[in-house]
């Protein structure tokens, strides 16, 4: 691998499992060297669940992903019996990065003193990419 890899990049996948049935997706490791984050989105479970660490934003941002139909379709026969059961998201991380690197993705090219605030608050404390995953 390159250095870059080696530095800053972590293999995970998403796994959804259907919450009326139990099935199980299939995972797909995705290789990543930046974590993305849209700044809009934390700083409003921020206020809404008034949630004082990024690491529990970040969390709450994955558990509260937009739920999928069951994953027995993707693989179901025709005329067989199909679950109507919505999925949930598991994120699972394979390694973690020695040095993790956040985007943050701004829905504006103008941002208001209070979203700065909000978000330089959170940046000011540690995060546990461990519990993150």
């Amino acid at each position: 691998t390159c250095v870059a890899h080696d530095v800053f990049g972590y293999e995970f996948f998403d796994q959804y499992r259907c919450r009326r049935c139990g099935t199980y997706s299939d995972v797909k490791p995705d290789l990543n060297l930046v974590y993305r984050v849209y700044v809009s989105e934390v700083n409003n479970l921020v206020s809404k669940e008034h949630l004082s660490t990024l690491t529990a934003a970040l969390k709450l941002m994955d558990a509260n992903a937009p739920r999928r139909s069951c994953p027995s379709l993707d693989d179901a026969e025709e005329g067989a019996p199909r679950c109507t059961g919505r999925s949930i998201m598991q994120r699972t991380c394979l390694n973690l990065p020695r040095v993790f690197a956040m985007s943050l993705v701004w829905a504006t090219a103008h941002a208001t003193s209070e979203e700065l605030a909000v978000t330089m608050a959170l940046l000011g404390q540690p995060l546990d990419i461990a519990q993150l995953f």
